[in-house]
């Protein structure tokens, strides 16, 4: 079926963008990608990507107005300070970024509908599910740029009547994500301790709880909130919870590694028994102290409204991503 609709991708390149392009191409979309300084690998007649300054209105400004789009996804956004003097020029970039991109589609495409990928960090830390009438109330750089963008997009909602949802987004993963997650550590290090090229995974604080979804389970839902009638706020996540040990735990066991686990208070190690070699170790230096110990979301209105499927268990998420770095 043809299709006239032109969508703008921005983080083309990162994990969630490169799977909305994708999605979008495959329903007859014209898209631009934007990205900070990498060409990505899609090649496709109606696929067009530019290197984007976000922080450079005047740029964004004249891509969205030559560009015309009828919607917009926005998934750029810098997640890791290399040190606490940059942690302000991370919340100074992801703002700029989005409020660059935003206001110029407000400004020279007033019709068109935006997608503004919020985050689970933005909550004020619980140890009770997630939904949203939970306190807003990050504790990291990261959550504070995000919870800024957040807010920031329900008033331009109300201000100029404009269509803009968030969709806040629990731990979703997929082989195109950034080798600096634990995740990716985990498997890796897993991988490489059963080729016997490392001897032990060293983490911080293993006794937390996470939410975690496969990426592309979320692009469709994502998608389908800027078909709908009213703009309206949602959570992505998987709602089922998964201690990081476990995680751990499935992640060897798939590789045929016993593990037989101890603690001392909330540090965790954990021994082949059959050699005695320590395999998995909490070190104290590398425990973060405002990370959240219970990240869990509501699916609910996803499930219901936005037709969220879940297709990926955990198990197969972990073997996808075993396949793809061994």
């Amino acid at each position: 079926m043809l299709n006239n609709k032109r969508a703008i991708v921005s983080g083309a390149t990162g994990q969630d963008g490169r799977l909305m392009v994708d999605y979008l191409l495959e329903n007859s979309y014209t898209v631009l990608g934007l990205s900070r300084n990498l060409n990505p690998k899609q090649i496709h007649p109606n696929f067009h990507h530019t290197v984007c300054d976000y922080k450079n209105k005047k740029q964004v400004f004249d891509l969205v107005s030559k560009f015309k789009p009828d919607e917009i996804y926005h998934f750029a956004a810098n997640s890791f300070p290399g040190d606490s003097s940059s942690e302000n020029l991370l919340i100074e970039d992801n703002v700029s970024s989005f409020l660059n991109l935003v206001t110029a589609s407000i400004e020279s495409a007033p019709h068109s509908r935006f997608f503004n990928a919020s985050s689970a960090y933005i909550f004020k830390p619980q140890d009770k599910i997630y939904d949203l009438s939970t306190e807003i109330l990050p504790s990291s750089p990261y959550g504070i740029s995000k919870k800024i963008c957040h807010q920031e997009a329900i008033t331009l909602r109300h201000k100029h009547e404009y269509f803009i949802v968030n969709g806040i987004l629990f731990n979703h993963e997929s082989v195109y994500r950034d080798n600096r997650f634990v995740t990716v550590k985990i498997i890796k290090a897993a991988i490489d301790i059963k080729a016997k090229r490392k001897n032990v995974l060293e983490l911080g604080n293993i006794n937390v709880t996470r939410d975690w979804s496969h990426a592309k389970d979320f692009i469709p839902a994502i998608y389908q909130s800027l078909q709908k009638k009213e703009p309206t706020d949602f959570i992505l996540s998987s709602g089922q919870p998964t201690s990081l040990k476990d995680f751990i735990h499935l992640v060897f066991h798939k590789l045929g590694i016993k593990l037989e686990w101890h603690h001392d208070g909330n540090q965790f190690s954990a021994k082949d028994p059959a050699s005695g070699i320590t395999r998995v170790l909490s070190t104290e230096s590398l425990i973060r102290k405002t990370d959240y110990t219970y990240l869990v979301g509501d699916n609910t209105y996803a499930r219901q409204e936005l037709n969220l499927k879940l297709t990926y268990s955990l198990e197969d998420i972990i073997s996808e991503l075993i396949r793809h770095y061994s």
